[in-house]
């Protein structure tokens, strides 16, 4: 009887476990996904503002200048 009682008990536990493991893996999974668009966000506009300021860069310091 109490060895029946463990084993259910074992069971329980386990299923828990691997639950919690499952959602520890989505979240894992959702974190590394945000970061790595975050990291494509950073890089696009990164690009962006070389494309607009470097090329040009001495026509938007005149710009500065003559609108301060």
């Amino acid at each position: 009887m109490e060895q029946a009682s463990n084993e259910i008990l074992n069971q329980t536990w386990e299923h828990h476990y691997r639950q919690l493991l499952e959602e520890t893996n989505t979240v894992a999974e959702t974190n590394a996904k945000t970061i790595l668009q975050i990291n494509q966000l950073q890089k696009y506009f990164d690009c962006n503002n070389v494309k607009a300021y470097h090329p040009s860069r001495q026509d938007y310091l005149q710009e500065l200048k003559i609108t301060s």
